[in-house]
């Protein structure tokens, strides 16, 4: 008997699953994951293999023998590009133009000197300031590779001038990108608190150091006076707030102290209070440019920007 594929319950129907849809997408999933991780294994014995390589042939080089490290370093840097990057690469054109050195040395073929020539060029065109070790290497050797650097001079200064144009225009524009903007607000009512808060709010330190002592002084002054007043009148009897006749004299002076202390203090209060609403900015907008974290030695060229602080009223 035949089982129909789609059962029905009421008017609804009913399906059964196909697995095969997940299975395809599990082995989908699986195969990618499986070539990603082949990939990226060959890529690291790649390079490791360019490595193992690399230091066959420095260790024939370190034992004398050139011609086993010509075709070892050969084979690592041509055709062009090679296998070989950064450092690797720049050490092994060196190494390869002492070879041809070395080779010539005891050949005496002209054309080994015409490749060592020619690998030292293009350890200069990497890297212009790119030297060998007098320690290291003899005098012969050393007058050759710098008789090689005098001919390319001016094609390693353009390289060395367009590489800092290059890092000067970068600079520039990461600079210019970032910038930070800060407003601060100040109430006026401000103006009105005295001891020179108006002026430190302005940042006019010095104007505002001057009217605070000013004002505490004169301040200072007028109470100390009063105290000598008030230690001088008679405390008890029918004569009770009154004087001596002996101390008349010196409280008379004193009041002259005192009074002129408070008129001090009046006057500087309200020139600061003037100063404070003449010169306070309710609305201050400044621009700080904010530099990357970088070495600021490498800041020392004229077209590299200097940080500043500027404050921008706004009425």
């Amino acid at each position: 008997m035949m089982l129909p594929k789609r059962l029905t319950m009421g008017t609804q129907p009913i399906s059964h699953s196909n697995p095969t849809n997940d299975s395809s997408c599990w082995r989908w999933c699986i195969t990618a994951i499986a070539l990603s991780l082949v990939w990226f294994g060959a890529e690291s014995v790649h390079a490791a293999d360019e490595k193992a390589e690399f230091k066959r042939a420095q260790n024939a080089f370190a034992y004398g023998s050139y011609g086993d490290a010509v075709r070892r370093f050969r084979q690592l840097l041509y055709p062009p590009p090679g296998r070989l990057k950064g450092e690797l690469r720049r050490k092994a054109h060196k190494l390869l133009g002492i070879s041809y050195y070395y080779l010539h040395l005891r050949t005496k073929k002209k054309r080994f000197q015409i490749k060592a020539k020619r690998e030292f060029t293009r350890l200069l065109l990497l890297d212009p300031k790119a030297r060998l070790n007098p320690l290291l290497y003899p005098p012969n050797l050393i007058d050759f590779y710098n008789e090689v650097e005098r001919e390319n001079r001016r094609r390693l200064e353009e390289i060395l001038r367009r590489r800092q144009q290059k890092r000067n225009a970068m600079r520039v524009q990461i600079v210019s990108l970032q910038v930070e903007r800060q407003v601060h607000s100040s109430h006026p009512m401000i103006a009105l608190i005295p001891f020179g808060v108006p002026q430190f709010v302005n940042r006019q330190s010095v104007k505002g150091t001057l009217i605070l002592t000013g004002q505490a002084l004169a301040l200072a002054t007028n109470i100390a006076a009063y105290a000598v007043i008030y230690d001088k009148q008679i405390k008890e009897g029918d004569q009770r707030g009154r004087f001596q006749a002996d101390d008349v004299p010196v409280v008379k002076g004193w009041q002259i102290v005192q009074f002129t202390a408070l008129g001090v203090f009046a006057a500087l209060v309200v020139y600061g209070i003037v100063d404070g609403a003449i010169y306070l900015r309710q609305r201050r907008e400044t621009v700080l440019p904010k530099l990357p974290s970088v070495d600021p030695r490498e800041f020392r060229s004229p077209v590299a920007p200097q940080s500043s602080t500027f404050s921008i009223p706004v009425r």
